[in-house]
């Protein structure tokens, strides 16, 4: 079954999809749901960008910088530098959150 995080995650790479030089990774709770604490329940997503402008490109595609798709909230920030990224990367792979979507 498919849950509202999944669902929603779906929708917002989906959606954000037509930046192909958008660079962006999931963090905070929703990111060690990922990688598989199952006894975290998200109430958010976490969204971090390499770029000052990526933030206004996603906000673009709705309109409002935080967001809320089918009741979840994901909220976006600016990070200062790439390093914070490179503290997790398995959270900003692709494939991870693929294989999470498709449970």
């Amino acid at each position: 079954m498919i849950t509202p995080i999944q669902q929603v995650l779906k929708v917002f790479s989906d959606r954000v999809s037509v930046y192909t030089d958008l660079n962006w990774s999931i963090a905070g709770s929703t990111a060690s749901l990922i990688q598989g604490c199952n006894n975290i329940g998200p109430n958010d997503i976490d969204i971090l960008v390499k770029q000052n402008g990526d933030v206004d490109k996603i906000v673009n595609l709705w309109a409002f910088a935080r967001l809320n798709i089918h009741g979840i909230i994901i909220e976006m920030a600016n990070t200062v530098s790439d390093k914070y990224l490179d503290l997790s990367p398995v959270v900003g792979e692709l494939k991870r959150l693929r294989s999470f979507l498709e449970c």
